[in-house]
């Protein structure tokens, strides 16, 4: 599903808003989507299995870059962005299947968390993968900073595409934005959350299209009966 419709949405995106809203006055609302609730499973995480009769299908895991771990009995499975508790409660309804008579009762115990990343992508410098702060935040400009800056030659900050993935509902929101200079030195800071993919075009938008479409199907947590949907700038999933 996310195949087809992110090209499409970003097409909607770069043909029908010519130039986004000033990043400070897009902020505002952007902020109001940053994601509260508890931590989930991400790539590179690693977490302690431990079953209270069955020990011996007890493991220690690591999530891998494609959210994904194996588990003894059951194979592969789709783990990041889940809870502990939701793959604890995923875990025991199938390892109930596969140990009929026994008590499948286990606990997901995190041992480790992975650095939280954005993407920078596009008319940047160093486009790619940024850590956020284990304390404190990351703001739009901190992240194009990483980025090494835009590109003066060929970056159309006007049109700088924001996309955003929700944890808790798997879905995504996506939001055009005017990030030019004179639009910086404003009070709200825009400020991104884990997964956040900020996309700087160039004139050549149906190229962008296709690149933007390629790096988010790749990097989010996210496959199968998981895949998200994105929906037009600023419209949430219904």
């Amino acid at each position: 599903m996310l195949r087809t419709l992110l090209p499409l949405a970003l097409t909607l995106a770069a043909c029908s808003t010519p130039q986004g809203p000033p990043l400070h006055e897009a902020a505002g609302e952007i902020n109001l989507s940053l994601y509260e609730g508890l931590d989930r499973l991400s790539p590179g995480d690693a977490f302690d299995l431990k079953f209270s009769y069955v020990t011996e299908y007890d493991q220690t895991l690591k999530v891998l870059g494609d959210g994904q771990c194996s588990f003894v009995g059951l194979g592969t499975r789709q783990v990041a962005g889940l809870l502990p508790s939701e793959l604890e409660a995923q875990l025991q309804e199938a390892y109930a299947a596969v140990l009929p008579g026994r008590d499948p009762s286990v606990a997901v115990v995190v041992r480790e968390q992975a650095l939280d990343q954005v993407y920078v992508m596009g008319e940047v410098r160093s486009p790619g993968a940024h850590a956020l702060p284990r304390s404190g935040e990351m703001s739009f400009l901190q992240a194009l900073s990483l980025a090494g800056g835009f590109d003066k030659s060929s970056s159309w900050l006007s049109n700088v595409l924001l996309v955003r993935y929700d944890p808790a509902t798997r879905t995504q929101r996506s939001w055009v934005v005017d990030a030019r200079p004179q639009h910086w030195g404003e009070a709200d800071a825009l400020i991104l959350q884990e997964y956040d993919v900020i996309f700087v075009p160039n004139t050549r938008i149906d190229q962008a299209i296709i690149n933007v479409n390629n790096w988010v199907w790749g990097i989010l947590p996210i496959g199968g009966n998981n895949a998200a949907r994105l929906f037009a700038p600023g419209t949430p999933g219904t």
